[in-house]
């Protein structure tokens, strides 16, 4: 399908060709059982050893990870229960960066927050499918709204408690920009999870970096 897509990181509009996954398959596809996420947990020690060999002494001097971990070893549970800070959902607002077709929504929607505000550049089909699964499966409010993630003033200063993205920050052109907008709308004591391939430097917004 062709289509019109502007860039997160407010390049100028681009022309490209995309197939729209269906949501509830990619939702099944990133659950992993009970006993898998068990194992992982008990492998990490030994994951954390291996995936460090291939990091300069350079990068793990520098941002001094706790640990480094591939895909495989941070299933999509685990990667929501770290998102949260391992803390109870319950009356919390989530924003989600770069949604896409709603899948990871729903995947937070299992934690049963208060509310999910999805954001993506343009409109997905499947998004009231979400909604309605989200309410009816778990009672979770869903908002979703097409919008570059560097301009949500229709979101308030200090109202939401977690700003989170998965494999969307690495696309951005302008960092900086669409940090000051997540610290804009995010709580004193708000979380920022992004896993895959993004980090920052606390209160240096310029020197926000793409690993």
């Amino acid at each position: 399908m062709p289509a019109v897509v502007p860039d997160h990181g407010c390049q100028e509009n681009k022309v490209t060709d995309f197939n729209i996954t269906d949501w509830q398959a990619q939702l099944m596809q990133g659950r992993s059982g009970r006993m898998k996420e068990v194992l992982y947990k008990l492998a990490r020690p030994l994951l954390n050893i291996s995936v460090r060999r291939h990091l300069s002494k350079e990068s793990l001097d520098h941002f001094r990870p706790d640990l480094v971990l591939p895909e495989r070893g941070f299933p999509l549970a685990t990667r929501r229960k770290w998102g949260s800070g391992f803390q109870s959902l319950a009356g919390k607002t989530i924003l989600v960066q770069g949604v896409g077709n709603g899948w990871d929504v729903a995947s937070w929607a299992e934690f049963r927050p208060d509310t999910i505000i999805g954001i993506d550049l343009f409109e997905f089909p499947s998004w009231p499918e979400v909604r309605e699964y989200a309410a009816k499966e778990y009672g979770v409010k869903v908002e979703f709204k097409a919008s570059p993630l560097h301009k949500l003033n229709f979101i308030a200063d200090r109202s939401v408690d977690i700003c989170a993205s998965d494999a969307v920050f690495e696309h951005i052109d302008d960092m900086p920009a669409v940090m000051r907008e997540t610290f804009r709308i995010l709580k004193d004591e708000g979380l920022v999870p992004c896993p895959k391939r993004i980090t920052y430097k606390s209160g240096n917004l310029s020197q926000a970096t793409c690993i």
